[in-house]
């Protein structure tokens, strides 16, 4: 499905429904998967990215801007999906390609709602308000999982295998996320240098709102990577606490019976001793060590060694 506007929108099924006269102003949105040769014809050198790793990249080509962002996995909220979209706009023409399906439909209502089209940077500009439009969301959620793990953490003390596996999964999407909004950025900046002579200058102070957002939005990523990093801090208190209590019960278990270690080795010498000619002897060594282990027992707990 193409939505081609030269003066007025119309929707099309097939490319060979229509032409299109390079002399004309012209917008239209479609998927990667349709034919590129409008794309050739207005955009001469066009070219599709395929490095797939890149999270988003500006080009200057000719005397037209290529633009290509790839959403990280991890940036799925509600009906929003990861995918790539590529943008090629000079001052006459625009094209955008896109596998986001929810985003296709936006830009195309926003193009196509019965009013004049708007202008190039306006529909550049309704584009990024959309591709940042749930980002918070996904940082509030972000946010509420490592609380919810904290709170895991150091109240429910939750097995470790767990609690690494989870953490070492946020941590992943927050590296994954720190680069896409670092290269949004420089992306951003770059169109603001307006090569190309494409926007107004006052079209460019607009599109600063989103470079300034695509920069609150890096921030608040390493916001969350020190807090992820405290969380995690926070584990391993908790497991040099439980392995304390480990060695402080053995510690305890010791200086029980190191005195009746001590006994046993005592008489166990191949010695006589004088005592063993009284039939007293043996009951009282036995109260003895049962006093000495009691008397223990009653002074660690008082201590609350365990």
């Amino acid at each position: 499905m193409f939505i081609l506007c030269e003066g007025k929108c119309d929707i099309y099924s097939n490319i060979g429904d229509f032409s299109i006269d390079p002399e004309k102003n012209t917008v239209f949105v479609t998927y990667f998967e349709e034919s590129r040769e409008i794309t050739n014809l207005l955009f001469p050198g066009a070219y599709m990215s395929s490095d797939e790793a890149i999270g988003a990249k500006y080009e200057n080509l000719y005397d037209f801007d290529k633009i290509f962002i790839n959403r990280p996995d991890n940036i799925v909220v509600e009906k929003h999906t990861s995918a790539k979209t590529e943008v090629y706009i000079s001052k006459r023409h625009l094209a955008i390609y896109t596998q986001d399906e929810l985003l296709k439909q936006v830009m195309n209502k926003y193009i196509s709602n019965g009013q004049e089209v708007p202008s190039n940077a306006e529909i550049l500009k309704e584009l990024f308000k959309n591709i940042f439009s749930d980002d918070m969301v996904l940082m509030n959620n972000i946010e509420d999982n490592l609380s919810r793990l904290e709170i895991e953490v150091v109240e429910k003390g939750n097995n470790q295998a767990s609690v690494t596996k989870k953490l070492l999964e946020i941590r992943k999407n927050l590296l994954s996320l720190n680069r896409y909004y670092s290269a949004m950025f420089d992306l951003l900046e770059d169109l603001e240098e307006n090569l190309n002579s494409i926007f107004t200058q006052e079209e460019i102070k607009h599109f600063r709102i989103h470079t300034n957002k695509a920069d609150r939005l890096q921030g608040e990523i390493k916001n969350l990577q020190e807090y992820a990093t405290q969380v995690r801090e926070a584990y391993q208190s908790q497991l040099d606490i439980q392995q304390n209590k480990v060695m402080q019960f053995f510690t305890v278990v010791t200086s029980i019976f190191l005195p009746l270690t001590l006994i046993v080795g005592w008489y166990g010498m191949n010695l006589k001793m004088p005592e063993f000619g009284s039939p007293i002897a043996y009951p009282i060594v036995i109260g003895v060590s049962i006093v000495i282990a009691i008397s223990l027992i009653i002074y660690f707990r008082k201590k609350k060694w365990f």
